[in-house]
């Protein structure tokens, strides 16, 4: 797996990291450094291949951390959810006002 600066990440023991940041910290005069990527939340340094530079082998990445979607699409703002029997009674309005609206267009 091929880590990746501002993605999160899953390690062996289950916890959510990152997202990792750029680490400018060549160790004893590497080029590139050694561990290349930074974990600010847990202060934990890592290689390229998700293997912390001090921690528990529970602390080796595993794999890409993905946001749980939304199982159902959230209602719109516009959207109103009214009763069948109010939703009758509204057509029944707006058939008498059409009703209306044609009678008095008649008389103009």
């Amino acid at each position: 797996m091929k880590l990746e600066v501002g993605k999160r990440y899953v390690t062996k023991g289950g916890h959510v990291i990152g997202p990792l940041q750029s680490s400018e910290l060549p160790l004893r005069g590497t080029d590139p450094p050694l561990f290349p990527f930074w974990d600010s939340v847990n202060h934990r340094l890592y290689n390229q291949h998700g293997i912390p530079l001090i921690g528990a082998d529970n602390d080796r990445i595993t794999g890409v951390y993905y946001d749980p979607a939304p199982a159902e699409k959230p209602y719109g703002i516009d959207t109103v959810t009214i009763s069948l029997e109010r939703y009758d009674r509204f057509v029944a309005i707006e058939k008498a006002l059409k009703e209306i609206y044609t009678e008095a267009k008649k008389h103009l």
